[in-house]
């Protein structure tokens, strides 16, 4: 078995930070093989970051209450599995450099119950690259148009999960977009949003505070207690007290 990332080191920003990989994983046997990783295709694996000028940072493995898609996937033989990772799940990228990315299965894949691979880590780099913001706004508004075009709940999820995580200012039309699309997004959006935390984003999810669907109102008024809590920006304090009041006067 052959496990690489596909496609060029991502570049990303300091300020609107996106990182993210394409893994490949490739069944070079005749036969088909299991690949277990983990729920919500994402727990199995083993991270480490090489930040600059510091020693390897060996991550712990993602674990996340809650539901999520089994990680079992079956590789016919001779075919690939391809998917996107974003690794702000497991690492902040602070600075502006070149990082070593580690990746490693946590279980080996087997076929027939034997272990056939996935034993070894591969090894990548990821480019952080000065703040762009007009990139940052092209990337974000085809992740949202990915979210409201999408026929497929997992796609729309997984354009929304990469949205969320374009830490930036710029993401806060485009999160609130995907909130309101109606695509069962709106946890992701929402957390995305609270950790952005400006004026903007708090703005944004004023909405949800009147929303029912996937709980959304108890999930809006917890990110925005966090946000009240968490903050030093007095102007972000006095926009979260609006919102919650607003919410309150139209109940």
């Amino acid at each position: 078995m052959d496990r690489r990332p596909c496609g060029r080191p991502a570049r990303s920003t300091p300020n609107g930070r996106r990182p993210g990989r394409n893994l490949t994983i490739t069944n070079g046997r005749p036969d088909p093989i299991e690949v277990d990783l983990g729920k919500d295709r994402k727990e199995n694996f083993k991270i480490a970051i090489t930040p600059p000028k510091g020693e390897k940072v060996y991550l712990p493995q993602l674990r996340k209450s809650g539901f999520g898609r089994t990680g079992n996937v079956t590789i016919q033989g001779g075919q690939s599995y391809l998917q996107n990772i974003v690794l702000n799940e497991w690492y902040n990228f602070a600075e502006t450099s070149v990082y070593g990315i580690d990746v490693e299965l946590a279980k080996p894949a087997t076929a027939a119950g034997n272990i056939v691979g996935g034993q070894q880590s591969f090894r990548t780099t990821l480019e952080i690259g000065p703040r762009d913001e007009e990139a940052l706004a092209r990337r974000c508004e085809a992740l949202a148009s990915g979210v409201e075009a999408s026929s497929s709940h997992e796609r729309s999820a997984e354009n929304a999960l990469t949205l969320s995580y374009v830490n930036d200012p710029v993401a806060v039309p485009y999160l609130a977009r995907s909130l309101m699309a109606n695509k069962l997004v709106e946890p992701i959006a929402i957390a995305g949003l609270e950790r952005i935390a400006t004026p903007g984003a708090v703005r944004a999810l004023g909405p949800a505070l009147n929303m029912s669907i996937n709980h959304s109102f108890v999930l809006a008024r917890s990110a925005l207690a966090r946000i009240q809590t968490r903050t030093a920006d007095p102007e972000v304090k006095e926009e979260v007290a609006r919102v919650m009041s607003r919410a309150a006067s139209n109940q």
